[in-house]
């Protein structure tokens, strides 16, 4: 059996993610300094995690995934290449790549960048 000892902050949400399910639920993470000690259904919690001293905040229903970190997200590109500020395409050639470009820079300032995705010669003809 585990031994806990109080969190310094427990985060609660009715978003919580931890991946032992396909969907988000309520639930709660405690933290201790630069640990996650726990996360799960807060009526699960042990009673040892919540302390005099421990600070509870509630998130609403923000989603809240602990423990979970990949640096090579593509949040940027998600958003932006949504946008009719950006152009995403890859073409069969140098040539095609540029022409693709020529609608977008008539529509950019003259002094701005002109933001792209898909240069990908190793792809082309």
């Amino acid at each position: 059996m585990a031994t806990y000892c109080p969190a310094d902050r427990i985060l609660v949400t009715t978003a919580l993610f931890t991946g032992a399910s396909d969907e988000p639920a309520p639930g709660a993470v405690a933290i201790g300094g630069d640990r996650i000690l726990w996360a799960g259904p807060l009526e699960t919690m042990p009673e040892a995690l919540r302390g005099d001293a421990t600070e509870v905040i509630d998130y609403g229903d923000a989603l809240i995934m602990p423990g979970f970190h990949d640096a090579h997200l593509h949040y940027f590109h998600s958003a932006l290449y949504l946008s009719p500020l950006a152009e995403r395409f890859v073409g069969e050639n140098e040539a095609d790549a540029v022409a693709r470009l020529a609608p977008l820079a008539a529509r950019r300032p003259a002094d701005s960048w002109l933001l792209t995705q898909g240069w990908r010669d190793y792809l082309w003809n």
